[in-house]
């Protein structure tokens, strides 16, 4: 999904980190989340009401913008506090979803 492999971005995510400190850089993860949330909350009436007409205007191409953000910067806060330990959770994570969604899908059939 990243146009590099995690790996070779440590060394980029080392660099913002020496140059801004870890506290800089947890900071702009929050201003970037909060950006996407922002433009989320703004755009979920015109989601929710026509779906295809948002893909085609210029706010649905700010969303793409802040996810990339957000998502980079979030890739940074694995890398600075821990990539392995956030994957383990993902996948326990994802597991637990997965379990709800079978657990719905067969109350749905009776």
């Amino acid at each position: 999904m990243l146009p590099k492999k995690p790996q070779d971005m440590e060394s980029d995510y080392n660099r913002f980190i020496n140059a801004w400190g870890s506290m800089s850089q947890v900071l702009k993860s929050i201003g970037e989340m909060s950006e996407l949330i922002e433009v989320l909350s703004r755009e979920l009436l015109t989601i929710e009401a026509s779906p295809m007409k948002f893909y085609q205007e210029p706010s649905f191409e700010d969303l793409l913008s802040e996810i990339a953000d957000a998502y980079l910067m979030i890739d940074q806060l694995s890398f600075m506090f821990g990539r392995d330990r956030v994957k383990e959770i993902i996948t326990q994570k994802l597991e637990k979803a997965l379990q709800r969604v079978e657990e719905f899908e067969e109350a749905s059939k009776k």
